[in-house]
């Protein structure tokens, strides 16, 4: 479960970089062209005077770095919207601190705060807390309360007392309240994962996990050409264990099965079981007849382990390998070690076979 659980976290990084790149993008598009508008369109206080105030009267103080600032941030989000996945993540880490500078910029430099920059300071702190660490979002968090708060002591009045503790515990709250809801979230989505690919009764992997690692497993074989190996195993008779001694005994026999076969496995490797009596295991770096030895000192133990359970059992074990079974993909493999496990069957179970001809030096079955 150990390579499956890796795979996975390297596909949920790459699906939230790809998400952060792409809304942060689109969130300096949108912050950068209601400024521009709101710009034109609203008083901002930014010229001195009272009444309404047009691009020109701002130009006084401060209006063309609140155009400049909103231009940066227009053209670097679309760049950002284009660039996508490729975006580098330490990029993404210094991105809300980049935007709350962009954002508080021309309320330092006209000494005056606006309802923009009130606004818009809340956007990358929700940015960050949502999307990346959480030592990010609350860096971001504190880096906004600043620059909030020292535009503000520049223009200090009265007035200027209830905005500034509405505002910084609004930075506050919204950063903490976003981030517990996302480790809630995470934490729904890492058990939803789980579920999704793990075997209820036994807990191992399921088929979907098994197809997953194997698919995995084949593009490294095809990169770096180390051996690969697949074992397809089955309960012998498990039919007149549940008829016999009834389902709990049949449950029970599983778990014990998939305990051992779970104690067995090494670093890197998966065993699952794939429905029924059925398992299976992703032997990675490991040959055909390597695999067939230890399929074969698996099957030992079982039969020798198993005599002290409720209800002793022997298996039948089929194996397939890259590149001794063939040139196959997934679906080959897993068609060459049921076939061979089939083949044990028929031989009179309590066997090992192999998908291959010969495998030097290896038994290719055991009593009957």
């Amino acid at each position: 479960m150990a390579g499956l659980m890796q795979h996975n976290l390297r596909v949920h990084h790459t699906t939230t970089d790809r998400l952060a790149g792409r809304a942060a993008g689109w969130m300096l598009v949108a912050g950068g062209s209601l400024t521009l508008l709101l710009l034109v369109t609203m008083d901002f206080g930014l010229a001195g005077g009272a009444g309404r105030t047009g691009p020109l009267a701002l130009a006084s103080r401060g209006g063309p770095l609140v155009f400049g600032s909103a231009g940066v941030s227009m053209v670097l989000g679309a760049a950002l919207a284009v660039a996508g996945p490729r975006v580098p993540r330490w990029f993404l880490y210094l991105l809300p601190a980049a935007m709350c500078v962009l954002i508080t910029l021309p309320s330092l430099y006209a000494g005056e705060t606006t309802p923009t920059g009130q606004v818009l300071l809340i956007w990358p702190v929700l940015y960050a807390g949502y999307l990346l660490p959480e030592a990010v979002a609350y860096t971001t968090a504190v880096l906004a309360m600043a620059l909030f708060g020292f535009a503000t002591l520049r223009s200090w009045g009265a007035a200027s007392v209830a905005v500034f503790v509405e505002v910084e515990a609004t930075l506050l709250l919204s950063c903490v309240l976003t981030v517990a809801v996302r480790r809630r979230v995470n934490r729904l989505l890492t058990a939803l994962r789980t579920q999704a690919k793990t075997d209820s009764l036994t807990g191992l992997a399921n088929r979907r996990a098994l197809i997953s690692r194997l698919d995995t497993a084949i593009e490294a074989y095809e990169r770096d050409r180390s051996p690969l190996a697949l074992c397809f195993l089955d309960i012998d008779h498990f039919k007149q264990i549940n008829d016999l001694h009834g389902h709990a005994a049949g449950d029970d026999t599983l778990q014990r099965l998939a305990e051992l076969l779970r104690g067995r496995m090494r670093p890197g490797n998966l065993v699952a079981r794939t429905g029924g009596e059925e398992f299976a295991a992703v032997l990675c770096a490991t040959t055909l007849a390597e695999a067939t030895r230890r399929a074969e000192r698996l099957r030992s133990v079982i039969e020798r382990t198993s005599r002290t359970w409720p209800v002793p059992l022997t298996v039948s074990i089929g194996v397939a390998a890259l590149p001794d079974s063939g040139d196959l993909d997934a679906d080959g493999l897993l068609s060459a070690a049921d076939g061979a496990m089939y083949a044990a069957k028929t031989s009179g179970r309590n066997a090992v076979r192999v998908a291959a001809e010969r495998v030097p030096g290896v038994a290719l079955a055991a009593g009957s």
